[in-house]
Parts: C-alpha cells; sequence; structure tokens
C-alpha cells in the first residue's frame, strides 16, 4: 500500500519511479499522502500512464503523459497480448525483488513480538494473525474505516486475487461487511452512536443506511 499507511520503502520507491501505471485508481488523499510530492508520487519527474473508466478520473489528481479511458479488463489484455510479443521471456530484475523480499522479511521480523504477544488488551497484530490462521485462504475479507484497514494492508496477508475489499478514502465510516469477515475500529462504533441514539428517541425498530448519495435513509417506526 501507497501514502499514509504504505511502508518507506514502497514510498520511496513510486516517488523515485521513472513511470507509473496507473490502473483505476483515483489517487485519493490517503493513498497520496495528501499529495505532497516528496512523500509519496512525485509527478513532477514522473511519467504518469492511467487508464480508467471514467474519463473524469484522468488528469483529475496528477497530470498523466498518457490518459486512456477503457475497461481495465480489456486494456490489460491487449497490453499482455502486445507485452508478450515484444518482450517474450519477459523482464527480469533480481536485484529489485531481492530488495523487496528482504524488506518484507524486516517488517514481519519488526512484527514478531506484537504478533506473538499475550497482553490484554489483545494487540492489534496478535488479532490479524490469529484470524488469518482460522480463516481460509479464499475468504472474502472487506475492511470499516480507520486504523482497521491500515493494519489489514500492511499485516494481512492475501492469498488469492479478488477477495480483499478495503476503501480507499471517502468511505462511509460505520457500515462495515455483515457476511464477510470485516474488522472494525473504535471509530466505527463511535460513528454509530448517533443512529442509536435517534432509534432510542424516536422509537424506531430499524434503520437501513441510504441506498446512494441521492436518497434518504428508510426507517420503520415501531
Amino acid at each position: 500500500m501507497t501514502g499514509f499507511w504504505g511502508t518507506k520503502f514502497i514510498n520511496e520507491q513510486c516517488r523515485s519511479a521513472d513511470r507509473i501505471l496507473a490502473l483505476g485508481t483515483r489517487f485519493s488523499e490517503a493513498d497520496c499522502s495528501s499529495w505532497e510530492p516528496e512523500y509519496t508520487f512525485d509527478f513532477r519527474r514522473t511519467k504518469l500512464i492511467h487508464i480508467d473508466i471514467d474519463p473524469a478520473e484522468i488528469g483529475r489528481n496528477y497530470p498523466a503523459e498518457i490518459g486512456a479511458v477503457a475497461d481495465l479488463k480489456q486494456a490489460l489484455t491487449v497490453l499482455n497480448r502486445v507485452a508478450r510479443k515484444l518482450f517474450p521471456d519477459g523482464i527480469k530484475r533480481p536485484e529489485l525483488a531481492s530488495e523487496i523480499a528482504a524488506t518484507r522479511a524486516t517488517f514481519i521480523a519488526g512484527n514478531r513480538a506484537f504478533v506473538e504477544s499475550n497482553d490484554y488488551p489483545m494487540r492489534p497484530e496478535r488479532i490479524l494473525a490469529d484470524v488469518r490462521d482460522v480463516l481460509p485462504r479464499n475468504a472474502l475479507i472487506t475492511t470499516d474505516v480507520g486504523w482497521n484497514k491500515n493494519g489489514v494492508g500492511q499485516q494481512f496477508p492475501i492469498y488469492e486475487p479478488g477477495t480483499i475489499f478495503t476503501p480507499g478514502g471517502y468511505a462511509t465510516m460505520g457500515f462495515g461487511g455483515r457476511r464477510q469477515w470485516a474488522p472494525r475500529s473504535r471509530n466505527r462504533t463511535a460513528w454509530s452512536l448517533p443512529w442509536l441514539a435517534m432509534a432510542a428517541s424516536d422509537r424506531i425498530r430499524r434503520c437501513s443506511p441510504p441506498r446512494s448519495r441521492k436518497t434518504s435513509p428508510w426507517c420503520g417506526s415501531s
């Protein structure tokens, strides 16, 4: 992950890159360290290739050297086909691969004491590790808004493509998934308390969040 919750290594790799290929990203504030060029992305020197199905996203937060409006599945199908023709043996960078592996190992080792801690209250690193041990590899994982998504992004191994769903910014705090495993923070509970007070005051039996920004919450009174 990049930005506020990204590691120093990945942020420096992004900031010093010659070119960045951005696929379906809004470059939201948290992912970009408030768009400050000295921390994560510096597109004054880095060339940006941005592909998104929404034309409004191209060049919205960063200028794009090449911007393409396309469905990602179709775009990547073409790009992969062309890349295989140009570089049939692929491109290998063993030194960079070794540096990534070493950085990851150092990060994991730095958290080991917290992962194995028996402290009470439980350390979040211990909770994430224990949950990962018991969940199947293909479990669908969602995160609410708050520190929990940062912890999951940094410390929770994802084994299968398409099994992690986490907000990158401007998400609604307080409405995490119900049927998937969804870690939540104390902030999540705090943001929900006004709804509970309103329900008790008006004797509302059930209240559902709005289906979109244009609709109001549906509530049924007792």
